[in-house]
């Protein structure tokens, strides 16, 4: 997974083409798509060690995240591709 091409580099380079009303349609609908999966992951994620991964997506450019970086470390966690790790993660979810 990685950023989408029509997300903004940052939220500075959104908010100063918000202000000179400059911003694409794409751009302003990517933003508020990630603010809301920014939230809804943060509801979801209950345990502390998943709400960290909220923390590493925290960034100077992104002070709310990234919700592709959670995403992508949540998938390296859920969706592993070695046998040793399919059998922990399955290990893990029956307790």
């Amino acid at each position: 997974m990685a950023r989408d091409a029509n997300m903004p580099a940052s939220v500075f380079e959104y908010e100063k083409t918000e202000k000179a009303w400059t911003t694409d349609k794409e751009e302003k609908s990517e933003f508020k798509a990630n603010c809301q999966a920014m939230d809804c992951l943060a509801l979801a994620l209950k345990p502390m060690e998943l709400l960290r991964l909220l923390t590493k997506a925290i960034t100077t450019e992104w002070p709310e995240g990234e919700a592709w970086k959670v995403m992508t470390q949540l998938q390296e966690i859920y969706h592993p591709n070695d046998m040793q790790s399919i059998v922990e993660v399955r290990y893990k979810l029956a307790i």
